[in-house]
């Protein structure tokens, strides 16, 4: 596992999709727990100015949302080692352990959720 990326010192994995895994990791400048989006080389060649352009665009025009059901994000930054993403870290986990039959969340709580992710996206 990782001890470092950039400035942040890594505690351990949170999750791993196919192209990023997210750490949750610490930041000692701010004494602050963030959440690590660390992306994996993409296979294939790629112009790096083209994609560390494309991406620090999308970065900083998701750096502007502010919403309080929009994670913060903090830091992105693209060098010769790590594309990453430093964001807000939210403790709770995530839904997956509710998408069981027998774990279904009860539909006031579904609904409430929906309500917030719809002002969020609004």
């Amino acid at each position: 596992m990782l001890e470092r990326v950039g400035k942040y010192k890594i505690k351990r994995e949170l999750g791993r999709g196919t192209s990023s895994a997210v750490y949750l990791a610490y930041d000692e400048f701010v004494d602050a727990e963030v959440a690590l989006k660390v992306y994996e080389s993409e296979a294939g060649p790629r112009d790096p100015r083209i994609f560390k352009g494309q991406f620090m665009s999308e970065a900083a025009l998701a750096g502007k949302l502010n919403h309080p059901h929009i994670v913060a994000i903090l830091d992105a930054v693209v060098d010769e080692q790590y594309t990453y993403v430093a964001m807000e870290y939210v403790h709770g986990g995530n839904l997956s352990r509710y998408t069981q039959a027998e774990r279904l969340l009860p539909v006031a709580d579904v609904i409430e959720m929906a309500f917030k992710c719809c002002g969020a996206l609004d």
